[in-house]
This record gives C-alpha cells, structure tokens and sequence, in this order.
C-alpha cells in the first residue's frame, strides 16, 4: 500500500472507529461496510483530482515548450526583417544614385543635341550662302573656308558623343528597373515577413493564455484533493 493511502486510512480509522462504537451491535457489520465504502469513495476521488491535477500540469508543460519554440521563432523573424530593411536601404539608396545620374547624363544629352542642332544649322547656313557672299564677307576667304570645314569635322564627333550619352542613359534606365524590381521582391518579402510575424504574435498569445489557464487549473486540482484528504 502507498504511503500516502496507508496515511490516509490512518487519518480515518478513527472516524471508523467511532462510527462503530455509536452503532448498535445487530447493525455493525453494515455500518462498517458502508464506512469502508465511503472510505473508498473519498480516496476515489482524491486520487481523482491528483490524476486531473498531474494530467494538466503535463499539458501546461507541453505548451511550455511550444511556447518557447514560438518566442525563438519570433526572435529570428525580427531578426529576418532587419536584414530585409538594411537591404531595402541600400537598395534605396541605389535608385536615389541611379536617378540623379540619369538625370545629369540626360541633361549632358540635351546640350549635346544643341550643339549638334546648332552645328548642323550653320553648316546649312554655310552650304547655302553663294560663293559670291562668302568672297564679300570681312576677313580671308581661306578663313571662311577653314571654318566650314572645322564645324563640318565637329558634327560627327558631336554626334557621335550624344549617341554615347544616349546608350549610357538607356543602360542607367535598364539598371534602375532592375533595381526596382528588386525593391519590389524585398518589399514583397517584407510584407510577408510582417504578416508572419504578426500571426505568430497571435499564436504566442493564445498559447501563452492557456499555459497559465492550465497551471491554474492544475493548482486548483491539487488543492481540491488536499482539501479532501484534510476533510477525511
């Protein structure tokens, strides 16, 4: 017999015995079985509660751990969505370069489109004054000549600079909607991450609610079988 029922039966004999004293000799033998049966029924009930008691203890212990898997879980999604920021920094960091560079070459673009306009209009210009003017003209006709041929030897490097420039914005515009649309994947990554990470807050929560439902609910189990072991 466990120590604790041979305490308990103890703790009743004397209420057994003074149930059999006060019995009437011819009623005894009922009395006594009827006593060993409530006896019976109270540590039924004791051990009851002590099973109930140790059955939730062990689930509030299970939760436990699931509890703490969930925490460490949320610790390295925090974590996972700092990388994410500090790459979304950098990448916008990278745009803003790649924008303001566009924009300078763009404008390097237009002044060569100027020159090239203005190159192309005075040569016009050149190939349609008469030969006559020319010759009419201050200054040596060598000089006018010459000047013709420098602004026609210019044209094709003007343009052929602006052609440049032209290749080089389009490539800054390929590698800004590269850049972009590796924005848009870390974005999406981290929506996602928030998204996770605040179910995984709820979840927490839950269980964290019912771990300390169930201790409570275990201490109580154990007090209600020492209360009936007290009261027998």
């Amino acid at each position: 017999m466990p120590p604790a029922d041979a305490f308990r039966r103890r703790r009743l004999a004397p209420l057994v015995v003074a149930v059999l004293l006060a019995t009437p000799a011819a009623a005894q033998p009922a009395a006594d079985g009827e006593a060993e049966e409530r006896l019976r029924a109270v540590e039924g009930t004791i051990e009851e509660r002590r099973r109930e008691g140790r059955r939730l203890a062990a689930e509030a212990e299970a939760v436990a751990a699931e509890l703490a898997g969930l925490r460490a879980e949320a610790v390295d999604l925090a974590a996972a969505a700092q990388r994410q920021e500090a790459r979304l920094d950098t990448l916008e960091a990278r745009l803003a370069e790649l924008e303001a560079e566009e924009v300078a070459r763009a404008a390097a673009l237009e002044r060569r489109r100027a020159q090239s306009t203005a190159l192309a209009a005075a040569l016009q210009r050149l190939a349609l004054t008469p030969r006559v003017a020319l010759l009419a003209r201050p200054g040596e006709p060598a000089e006018a000549v010459r000047g013709g041929m420098l602004l026609q030897a210019a044209l094709p490097r003007v343009e052929a600079a602006a052609r440049r420039l032209r290749d080089e914005i389009g490539a800054l515009a390929r590698l800004r909607e590269d850049v972009g649309r590796t924005r848009a994947g870390v974005l999406a990554e981290e929506r996602e991450l928030a998204a996770k990470r605040q179910r995984l807050a709820a979840v927490a929560e839950r269980q964290a609610k019912l771990h300390a439902t169930l201790l409570t609910r275990a201490s109580e189990e154990q007090r209600r079988a020492e209360r009936l072991a007290e009261e027998a």
